[in-house]
């Protein structure tokens, strides 16, 4: 294997994980981008996972087109499916954005950024270091 098939391998683990850990924390209520933690709905509006449901989907495929580009060398594809994963977490971090000045209205609900970012960042970063051509 490739060290950059292992930096792309690496960094799909790391973004597959990081769908399952907690992205924020409304109260004692937890928001991860595939809903593990019963986070459909939550305080009337405030946080619905449809919000965010569309980019979930689409991560998930790109995670899968990742590994199938890592295995098939082809790192054009990976660089192209790493900018837009990039490009869907933006995304993601503009609706927890909200959420966040949506829970700021109310002084009994507290918004808190959850660790899975640790997880989800340098698995995107990874992803991208796989896909850049070297000798560019």
């Amino acid at each position: 294997m490739s060290p950059k098939q292992l930096y792309g391998v690496t960094g799909i683990f790391l973004l597959s994980i990081a769908c399952f850990l907690p992205l924020a924390k409304l109260n004692d209520f937890i928001i991860s981008i595939i809903p593990v933690w019963s986070n459909y709905a939550y305080e009337g509006g405030i946080w619905n996972w449809r919000d965010i449901s569309f980019f979930a989907v689409t991560l998930s495929i790109l995670i899968l087109l990742s590994l199938f580009f890592a295995f098939k060398k082809n790192f054009n594809g990976i660089l192209i499916t790493s900018l837009l994963v990039l490009f869907v977490i933006f995304i993601i971090f503009i609706t927890l954005l909200q959420v966040e000045s949506k829970a700021s209205v109310y002084s009994n609900v507290h918004f808190q950024i959850g660790w899975g970012w640790v997880s989800l960042l340098p698995g995107a970063a990874l992803l991208l270091r796989a896909g850049i051509n070297k000798s560019a």
